[in-house]
């Protein structure tokens, strides 16, 4: 996974972008032990990943005596992954069932789905799946290439206001979700009712 802490201002640069993986290098902070277990079993990325960066801007040295600036500052975190696509030839239409269709819709969310897509057909809902023979032009696979899913926090007053208080991460999250941050889940379903790809490929990203 890559994650991009952006800020407006860090010293005497007008914008910088410091990327976890090589976090340490840059800023020289302590790296916490690594843990073990998949992508897929890993609970709550947001969490997870914006506890990290934070804690790596807190305890660094070099920014510690920076941090209110950061926090003042700060624009966004951006998180994204890659998942598998369907291949454009040979992937087929079909209907889900209730079961399916409702787990999609509840994981996004009832109330905001319309919404962010207003141009889609809730009564008639075709939905794309893989051609487990494939085709020669993705190998048999019936898959080819791949497509990211994101999740963007925008640095609004509102979430300066609360990293500077240093509040608790779910807070954060909860109002972030209120200020119309998609999650990487959300835009995944996204993609789903796009045709782009399937449910399958987005758990393999994505846990539960």
């Amino acid at each position: 996974m890559t994650i991009y802490t952006i800020g407006n201002r860090l010293s005497f640069e007008k914008q910088r972008i410091i990327k976890a993986e090589t976090a340490t290098t840059e800023v020289e902070v302590e790296t916490p032990p690594a843990q073990s277990g998949g992508q897929a079993e890993q609970k709550d990325e947001f969490v997870t990943q914006l506890s990290k960066i934070y804690q790596r801007l807190k305890y660094s040295k070099k920014l510690k005596s920076a941090m209110k600036e950061v926090e003042q500052d700060l624009l966004g975190v951006l998180t994204q992954r890659l998942m598998r696509t369907l291949c454009p030839k040979c992937k087929e239409p079909y209907k889900p069932d209730q079961k399916e269709l409702d787990h999609l819709i509840d994981t996004y969310g009832r109330d905001t789905i319309e919404a962010d897509m207003p141009d889609y057909d809730f009564n008639n809902i075709e939905l794309m799946g893989v051609n487990p023979e494939g085709c020669v032009d993705c190998g048999g696979t019936g898959y080819k290439g791949r497509t990211g899913i994101h999740e963007l926090l925008v640095g609004t007053p509102t979430l300066q206001g609360m990293i500077y208080k240093k509040a608790e991460l779910d807070d954060i999250r909860a109002q972030a979700l209120k200020d119309d941050m998609r999650t990487m889940r959300q835009d995944g379903i996204y993609k789903i009712f796009g045709g782009f790809t399937d449910y399958a490929q987005l758990l393999r990203v994505v846990s539960e």
